[in-house]
């Protein structure tokens, strides 16, 4: 899935191997999350990405050194669109409707690069 995602041009971003809140762990830790899962890029793909999403959009000072050591770029979205509650035909406007509202919007609002 991962290869057909590629392959259709889309951006293929790391979110960790094991969804480690990356605050939370040492430095060693943050490394071993991003370098199993790059292994597991270079696998599908042949390289791995230089975007990275931290789980629970958690990622302070220690973390965006460790990410910029390693070559990510930490791109930052923290829009809850609720979709794991949204989860029927008739529900899932709802978070459909939470895009395109904060899409409207300022990005500055619900993004950031670091």
């Amino acid at each position: 899935m991962v290869q057909r995602i590629y392959n259709e041009g889309h951006q293929v971003a790391s979110h960790t191997w094991s969804h480690a809140d990356l605050d939370n762990v040492g430095d060693a830790t943050r490394k071993y999350e991003m370098i199993r899962n790059e292994q597991a890029f270079l696998d599908i793909l042949g390289k791995y990405p230089t975007y990275m999403r931290p789980p629970y959009i958690a990622c302070g000072p220690a973390c965006k050194s460790t990410m910029g050591a390693l070559g990510y770029h930490v791109i930052i979205w923290d829009l809850d669109t609720d979709d794991y509650n949204q989860d029927s035909p008739t529900l899932i406007q709802n978070s459909k409707n939470r895009v395109k509202n904060a899409l409207s919007q300022k990005w500055d609002a619900y993004m950031s690069i670091a």
